[in-house]
């Protein structure tokens, strides 16, 4: 009974945090910074403990703790999408396809060069290439490629 007792008041007293003192104390302050007079922030410490509109300063600040709390989550979760999979696709700097395939084709002559005649290792490559040149032709984005050539050219 005494373990059960202390996970109740352990488990009301972080509910009472999360519902009612975070988000009254997160939106007083958001109030007062963003009211635009000087004075709101000199009062701040007696606003954050007035008794005033309690419920609909709880209510808002709930809105408040959920937008931040979205916001950093989205904003975490972008970075790890970005981290495993290498961002997206528009996020990308433009390539030149005709200088990112003739570099391809330069690894492969370079393996069969070196003596690289393993049958997997070249169809490796080989489809390396020949996926790079359908994601070209998927894009439809040569316009986009030329504009950037364009733009080298004047820089």
């Amino acid at each position: 009974i005494k373990s059960g007792l202390q996970f109740w008041a352990h488990y009301t007293l972080v509910i009472f945090a999360w519902l009612g003192i975070v988000p009254l104390t997160a939106w007083r302050v958001y109030k007062n910074l963003f009211n635009g007079s000087l004075a709101s922030l000199l009062t701040l410490p007696l606003d954050l403990f007035s008794t005033d509109n309690i419920l609909g300063d709880c209510v808002m600040g709930c809105f408040v703790v959920a937008c931040t709390l979205c916001a950093f989550i989205s904003l975490v979760w972008l970075r790890e999408q970005i981290l495993q999979g290498g961002g997206p696709r528009w996020l990308a700097r433009p390539r030149d396809p005709v200088a990112e395939q003739e570099r391809r084709r330069q690894r492969i002559e370079q393996m069969n060069a070196v003596g690289i005649r393993q049958e997997e290792d070249r169809q490796e490559v080989e489809a390396e290439v020949n996926d790079f040149e359908d994601a070209d032709e998927l894009d439809g984005s040569g316009d986009e490629e030329d504009e950037y050539e364009e733009e080298e050219e004047e820089e």
